[in-house]
């Protein structure tokens, strides 16, 4: 690296000198090269206090044919052009300019702006692809009408697609066609797209509640067709709930999805023209897992909720990523919670925020839902902006009281459509109808870091009051200091001694209550409930209603009666999390010491009674039997052995398996024999079996090999079939070997679903995981280029099997450094996801920190791309 990357800071925003109402785009592609002619209306901003008539576009390495303004060509000297943009020179108050860049999207490998994959053409333009496309002010706040032309060969490229509503369609000399695309509303730049190519599509059509009939059609690959029904599906349910929830209704005559199988995203919220990954598109039960059902269905919805937040109403600069990104993920969870189960989705969405934003939080990459600075804008693009971001809104959520936060989105639709807007644009919104100052709120923006909420109680039998007292901590994880209090909101409940929930008279309330939110806005408060008849045990934080770290030290007793009682099915679920974690430190403080440890009797006991009772609620049943996720275990020591964690979790297994096992295996062989169906129901019945499959065959791996493999091959749903695939994984059997050559063979031709094999692969338990892993990397059906192909492979393996991943004998470090290189050096945004993976080399076992920061040294010295710059230079510090 020449020179040391420049970082952006939020501080120094300055609104744009001119602005571009309007922008003409002129592609003609040929097979060589495509010739992009952009012609652009620009007038002095009145908000810009820059007295400068230089106009500066960016332009990232463009091959400029000529250049024109108000229809003169201009001189060499009116100019200048560099590898980072067009800096015009002199000019007036209103001026248009036209400029020609010839592109070659068939070589561009990083997948950012135009680029041609297989035989599509396509555009990932967020956040900053635009620029790789054609000169432009590539920034947010610059809201411009776009009008497309596209001239291709008809026969090769009969799809051409953009933003908008299609308005002409013409065919022309030597078998090649036009077609012209407007879109009337205003947009940055980052949502313009543009798709080219011969595709299948289904169609369909959605009655808006205002009687406008809205066409929408879904492109895809030749042949698959029929595995974009359930996605049609999808998007017309998302449209009905949010017309039904926030009465927000789809404005174009056209929605159109394209499903491609290169790209870097899981999908893009492109105005009336979303480009998505295949794997949230395409689906049947012979190829698609009930997760990733839901994972379509939540996808779906959140492309097209960001048609309001985030089209209509988006951001002023990238500093405000979270004002769309956060608020649409809240919508998109609101919705599948609507769709599916409630509490499960809850559950979900804190595990994965547990396990993936909390160690963020404490890393190096720490940074506040609202970054202060950044040197790549892609590398932003995190579960603090998107998952955490999603949790601050939910507390706003739960603060006003769900009508008042409806009016509050209302207001804000209402003041801002059509802007590019900050996040304090939105509090202001919030305030106007609640009436209530939210500047304290505000900190949950611009502080870093996982409060910590402690909880002590106090029972006065006498008076029969129960009084609760709150503090906060929070500590910046970059400069250690203590940051302001948060405002954070508590759902709380009481559970008599016998675990029924009982009534009580919250502060300042005269009506007996049986839930209550307590609100903690200072570093210390007291709250005392009356009427409070005997003892209670305290259910706090249910719905995990703020994303803090609870220190409360509840007997197991407690726990148990909470796993089994609580009204509140996050706190089942939680209070399950709780004597899991106790019971898989002993596992690992004994694995340390080269022994075994015991699973307590009551814990054996509560295990059969839910798999017992597991029809009653399968879906919750199925969550109540995992553990917690092991980045989440690993959080609670200040370093970790990775290969002792993995232990802990193999011996519990083996232990509760030694207790368990022939209930599990009676009730598993039951539901297998059954012959589920796809409803929900039998879905979520689907996950109760096959999550009972880790409870079974631990102490005896050869006949498990033989029950796993007859699942595998009798499975009449990709469900199942994979589900015995990664049981089959943890042996080194031959029905292991014989599973993978036959789910091989059956999809070899379709790399979507090879990716699921390539994490089989990555995740297996073997002694020679990471020889045949360099075998896959090397074969002929992975493709190094393929996004998908290597996160399924080369990240779940260093992220998720750390048995493997940190050998210290099998050079797996230096084998990562030079694939991550090799990735960089074409798809920068992919490379630094595979850096990230080192993030918190600190919190490792010391014999394991001097390997790891001399990987990450080699990678910062070797002249990596500023995304994985950042990465590595952040976690070195």
């Amino acid at each position: 690296m020449a020179e040391t990357p420049k970082t952006i800071y939020l501080k120094d925003y300055q609104p744009p000198l001119f602005l571009t109402p309007e922008v003409d785009l002129h592609f003609n592609l040929e097979e060589d090269k495509t010739i992009l002619t952009t012609h652009m209306t620009f007038k002095r901003n009145k908000k810009s206090n820059d007295p400068s008539s230089d106009l500066f576009l960016n332009g990232n390495k463009l091959k400029l044919n000529s250049i024109k303004r108000n229809g003169d060509t201009l001189a060499e000297a009116d100019y200048d052009h560099s590898q980072t943009g067009l800096l015009i020179k002199n000019c007036p108050d209103e001026f248009t300019l036209t400029t020609e860049v010839e592109l070659h999207p068939e070589t561009n490998k990083a997948f950012s702006g135009l680029y041609k994959t297989k035989t599509v053409y396509c555009t990932q333009m967020e956040a900053q692809g635009f620029r790789r496309t054609t000169f432009f002010q590539d920034r947010p706040d610059v809201l411009s009408k776009y009008r497309v032309e596209i001239i291709a060969n008809k026969k090769d490229y009969p799809v051409l697609l953009s933003n908008g509503n299609l308005v002409k369609e013409t065919d022309l000399e030597k078998g090649r066609h036009l077609v012209k695309w407007e879109d009337p509303f205003p947009k940055p730049c980052y949502l313009f797209a543009l798709v080219a190519g011969d595709l299948d599509w289904i169609e369909d059509s959605y009655m808006t509640r205002s009687n406008r009939k809205v066409a929408l059609k879904i492109y895809v690959d030749k042949g698959k067709g029929d595995r974009a029904r359930f996605a049609m599906d999808s998007l017309k349910q998302s449209m009905k709930w949010d017309e039904d929830t926030y009465r927000l209704e789809y404005d174009l005559d056209i929605y159109n999805i394209v499903a491609v199988d290169d790209f870097n995203m899981g999908a893009m919220e492109n105005k009336g023209l979303n480009i998505f990954n295949s794997k949230y598109v395409l689906a049947s039960s012979d190829t698609a897992t009930d997760d990733e059902y839901q994972g379509i269905q939540r996808v779906i919805g959140h492309e097209y909720f960001h048609n309001w937040t985030g089209n209509r109403v988006t951001c002023r600069d990238w500093f405000q990523l979270r004002l769309k990104e956060g608020f649409t993920v809240f919508r998109d969870q609101e919705f599948s919670s609507d769709m599916n189960s409630r509490p499960v989705k809850r559950i979900e969405d804190v595990s994965a925020l547990r396990a993936r934003q909390f160690p963020e939080d404490s890393g190096p990459m720490a940074h506040p839902v609202r970054p202060s600075s950044y040197i790549a804008i892609d590398n932003f693009y995190t579960v603090t902006i998107y998952e955490k971001g999603a949790e601050v809104i939910r507390m706003l959520y739960n603060l006003l009281g769900i009508d008042m936060f409806k009016k509050g989105v209302t207001k804000y639709f209402e003041l801002f459509d059509g802007q590019a807007v900050t996040t304090d644009d939105w509090i202001h919104a919030m305030e106007l109808v609640s009436q209530r100052d939210l500047t304290q709120f505000k900190n949950w923006y611009s502080q870093a870091g996982t409060p910590q909420v402690f909880v002590n109680t106090e029972y006065n039998s006498e008076n029969k009051t129960y009084t609760i007292e709150l503090s906060q901590k929070t500590l910046d994880p970059i400069t250690k200091q203590e940051h302001k209090p948060f405002v954070i909101p508590l759902k709380m409940g009481l559970l008599s001694s016998a675990g029924s929930t009982m009534q009580f008279m919250p502060p300042g309330h005269k009506v007996a209550k049986d839930n209550f939110v307590l609100e903690l806005n200072d570093s210390k408060q007291k709250f005392t409930l009356e009427n409070v008849y005997e003892k209670p045990v305290l259910s706090i934080n249910r719905e995990f209603s703020a994303p803090v770290q609870l220190h409360f030290e509840q007997s197991d007793d407690e726990l148990y009666l909470m796993m089994a009682k609580d009204a509140d099915s996050f706190n089942r679920w939680e209070s399950a999390q709780k004597l899991y974690l106790k019971t898989l430190k002993n596992f690992y403080e004994s694995a340390a010491h080269g022994h075994d440890a015991q699973i307590p009797a009551k814990l054996i006991q509560t295990i059969k009674e839910l798999i017992e009772k597991g029809e009653d609620d399968p879906a919750l049943t199925a969550r109540l039997l995992e553990l917690p996720q092991s980045h989440y275990f690993a959080q609670f020591f200040e370093h970790f052995d990775p290969t002792l964690i993995q232990q802990a979790y193999k011996n519990f297994y083996k232990n509760m398996s030694a207790e368990v096992h022939e209930l599990a295996l009676s009730t598993y062989q039951d539901l297998e024999e059954r012959g589920l169906g796809l409803s929900l129901k039998d879905a979520a019945l689907r996950n109760f079996k096959n999550n009972l499959m880790g409870y079974i065959f631990r102490n005896d791996e050869s006949e498990g090999a033989k029950v796993f493999y007859k699942q595998f091959t009798t499975a009449r749903n990709m469900t199942d079939r994979l589900s015995a695939l990664q049981r089959l994984n943890h042996f080194n059997s031959n029905e292991y070997a014989k599973a993978r050559e036959e789910f091989k063979n059956q999809w070899r031709e379709d790399g979507l679903i090879m990716n699921k094999l390539f994490s089989v692969s990555a995740l297996a338990k073997g002694e020679n995981t990471f020889e045949e892993l360099k075998d896959v990397w090397n074969s002929e059906e992975f493709d190094s280029h393929n996004p998908n192909n290597i996160y399924a492979l080369l990240y779940t393996f260093a992220q998720y099997n750390w048995k493997a991943f940190h050998n210290l004998e099998a050079g797996t470090y230096d084998w990562f450094v030079e694939k991550t290189l090799e990735v960089d050096s074409r798809n920068p945004q992919v490379g630094s996801r595979l850096g990230s993976c080192l993030n918190n080399w600190k919190k490792l076992d010391s014999k394991y920190q001097e390997p790891l920061k001399k990987a990450l040294e080699t990678i910062r010295d070797s002249n990596p791309s500023n995304n994985l710059y950042e990465i590595v230079s952040k976690a070195l510090q």
